[in-house]
């Protein structure tokens, strides 16, 4: 007769090890980020290349305002912005506009593309594919029209591409508690716990994801 509990015992301590050796794993893959993080913090760019920051937007007048005033907030000094106007039919271009307007001569370096139509399949990707298509920049970075920046986010990511050994920089996006529920709360909850995950997978040069 086959002993059920000795099979139960091996199921059981082999899951454990492999759930132990996993988080091992990736606490050292945060460790190793770390001190790649502190390495890029000390460059200091001795120039400040090109940065074109591609917005693709659908319909989010609602939402675009606070990500207009953190970018209008941006401390680098030589980065333009494209907005990918996907078939808009709100005010979303009519504040992007204001936007452009706003400091004048300062923000000619910031215009919409149009599209009139989107064929997809992926509408989103299409969209950032026509604004990389404008842009003759350096560097490229995205950020989706209902999001707000730090400061010196492009600054910062800059620093971290400025490496000749990175291809690709990427980083969190935490959603902010809103609306009521238990949906609401969990997506906050959800979000942290993803990226210490990606920070780990990604100091192990394995991540499995950009957002």
């Amino acid at each position: 007769m086959i002993d059920n509990t000795l099979f139960y015992n091996i199921f059981r301590f082999s899951y454990y090890a492999v759930f132990t050796g996993l988080h091992v794993a990736l606490m050292l893959g945060i460790f190793l980020e770390w001190l790649r993080e502190k390495k890029a913090l000390k460059n200091s760019l001795e120039e400040f290349p090109s940065v074109s920051v591609i917005v693709p937007v659908h319909n989010e007048s609602n939402r675009i305002e606070s990500l207009l005033q953190s970018l209008e907030a941006q401390d680098y000094p030589n980065a333009e912005f494209i907005f990918v106007d996907d078939r808009c039919d709100d005010k979303s271009v009519e504040m992007i506009t204001g936007f452009i307007r706003k400091k004048g001569a300062e923000q000619k370096n910031a215009r919409i593309v149009t599209l009139k139509e989107n064929p997809g399949p992926n509408r989103k990707q299409y969209a950032l594919a026509r604004g990389i298509e404008t842009s003759s920049a350096d560097f490229l970075l995205f950020t989706d029209a209902d999001c707000q920046i730090p400061r010196s986010w492009i600054g910062a990511m800059v620093r971290r591409m400025y490496d000749k050994n990175v291809g690709a920089a990427i980083g969190p996006v935490f959603k902010r508690s809103g609306g009521k529920g238990f949906f609401h709360l969990y997506q906050c909850y959800e979000h942290g716990v993803r990226y210490v995950y990606l920070a780990g997978a990604a100091g192990l040069g394995a991540a499995g994801g950009g957002f």
